[in-house]
């Protein structure tokens, strides 16, 4: 149920920027330095990677949110068919949710 609801405001998000913004004028983010400035012990969230690239491709970026947060609380939410990936989210993340 939890996980419509979120789906739900994502796509109305998505469709609210992209009705406003015929063109990307953000920044683009290169490294885990450039973003927000967050306390040591942060809670950081990553929600919803579904395909199993992507979940790969999380991968390092876990790795370096975790090099950058030692002692933050990193969590993760990942489709049930990225069951056999949660081992490797582990080593970065305190808990990886299905």
């Amino acid at each position: 149920m939890m996980k419509k609801i979120l789906r739900t405001m994502e796509v109305f998000t998505r469709k609210l920027i992209n009705s406003r913004a015929k063109k990307f004028s953000g920044i683009y983010i290169e490294s885990v330095d450039q973003c927000i400035e967050l306390h040591d012990t942060c809670k950081i969230a990553v929600l919803r990677i579904d395909k199993f690239g992507d979940t790969l491709i999380s991968i390092p970026t876990l790795k370096n949110l975790r090099e950058r947060f030692p002692h933050a609380r990193i969590d993760v939410i990942i489709g049930k068919a990225n069951k056999g990936l949660s081992q490797q989210l582990s080593h970065y993340v305190n808990s990886v949710f299905f």
